[in-house]
């Protein structure tokens, strides 16, 4: 399971032992290959889809909850435990550390650093302090694992931050041409949709002539996708006026009818959206998002909500 792999090879360093003991060239002539196959086959068995890098992250995260949840299970095995789903419409509004996903990554990482402290900063400190003497063969490859084990557990643990929810629902940035008609003049003015939401619409005002004022002021707003055969009225609820680009205002929908419903939704959800088209990445560029990501680690240093 995945909690040996990441806690055994540093506890073994504690200890003083090895996993196994082997020269350096046996590693490197049977242990390499093999961790080579192991991160490109799952991607070229799956078309790409499936990386090893990424489910290590996965299972690093989840096998200490899993591992816990097990052993309730088999303890009271006709117990209801109920979902452990998180919920969908749970709104939050500062970044969050997930605590109980997180727990057992904050315990690893101040061991690690506890011990390559001990191991390595204090000799240098104290030229006669020695707190592992003992030397071992086989003992730079336990280093590494433990070192790539730490890079593991530090990308895990800016996964278990959650980001604020800001939105009720999804925006894509999609063009369209809009017409859009106030109850106050016959007139049309046109613009393009900046982006659409379920709920909402944000359009660049492309007719110079448009009162942003009086359209703020105005109850209703009645916004025409030209091209897709859909009219939905709503109310002005932000203006943005930058000199360098042109005007913009977000329209919040009434409620919508059924039929103009499904009709939003086939423009949102269409297959021909790129927003919803999967991006497939290869084995090598799957490592390389994962050394970027420990690089743009600033989610760590910055405030949020524990």
């Amino acid at each position: 399971m995945a909690e040996r792999s990441i806690f055994i090879p540093l506890f073994s360093l504690y200890l003083g032992n090895q996993l196994i003991i082997a020269p350096i060239d046996a590693y490197i002539f049977y242990a390499l290959p093999f961790i080579l196959l192991l991160h490109t086959i799952p991607a070229w068995c799956s078309g790409n889809h499936t990386h090893q890098i990424w489910s290590e992250v996965y299972e690093t995260i989840v096998c200490v909850p899993w591992t816990i949840r097990l052993a309730k299970i088999l303890r009271k095995p006709f117990r209801i435990y109920g979902n452990t789903v998180t919920s969908k419409d749970r709104k939050i509004n500062m970044k969050h550390l997930d605590r109980s996903l997180a727990r057992h990554l904050i315990a690893y990482m101040i061991l690690f650093l506890l011990f390559y402290l001990f191991r390595f900063g204090a000799p240098i400190l104290f030229p006669g302090f020695q707190a592992y003497p003992v030397q071992s063969e086989g003992q730079e490859v336990m280093l590494i694992w433990t070192i790539y084990n730490f890079s593991l557990v530090s990308v895990a643990l800016l996964c278990c931050i959650e980001k604020p929810s800001r939105r009720n629902s999804e925006r894509f940035e999609l063009e369209y041409i809009v017409g859009i008609s106030t109850p106050f003049d016959d007139l049309t003015y046109w613009g393009v949709t900046h982006d659409l939401s379920e709920t909402g619409v944000s359009i660049a005002v492309t007719t110079g002539s448009l009162n942003l004022g009086r359209l703020e002021s105005s109850p209703e707003v009645k916004v025409n996708f030209i091209d897709q055969s859909l009219a939905l009225s709503g109310r002005v609820v932000r203006l943005s006026t930058e000199t360098d680009c042109l005007p913009r205002f977000s329209v919040m929908f009434n409620e919508l009818s059924e039929d103009q419903e499904s009709r939003l939704l086939q423009i949102l959800y269409n297959p021909a959206n790129k927003f919803l088209q999967t991006r497939i990445v290869s084995a090598g560029r799957s490592i390389i998002l994962f050394v970027t990501s420990l690089l743009r680690s600033s989610s760590l240093l910055q405030s949020f909500k524990t």
